[in-house]
């Protein structure tokens, strides 16, 4: 995909890379940190809203009845697709 948004460029370029470079500094105990204090319920539907490879759709999809991942990045898309299935 070729686009002159400097933003959306890096994602496309780093999707493949992007669980890597994120553990260093969003971890698995922030996540679920977070998490806890969103009085999430089973019944929810849910919408992770910039959800790159899935990472936090990973984690709200075993509190809520199911959740949506949207992104501008169709390669982050494609790593949260391996991710999530």
């Amino acid at each position: 995909m070729t686009t002159t948004n400097p933003s959306a460029s890096y994602f496309e370029e780093v999707a493949g890379q992007w669980d890597t470079l994120r553990s260093s500094y969003f971890t698995e105990e922030v996540r679920d940190a977070a998490l806890a204090k969103a009085h999430l319920h089973p019944a929810m539907v849910v919408g992770d809203v910039g959800a790159g490879t899935g990472f936090m759709a990973a984690g709200l999809a075993p509190l809520v009845k199911q959740v949506y991942a949207f992104d501008g990045s169709p390669a982050m898309l494609d790593v949260a697709r391996k991710n999530l299935a």
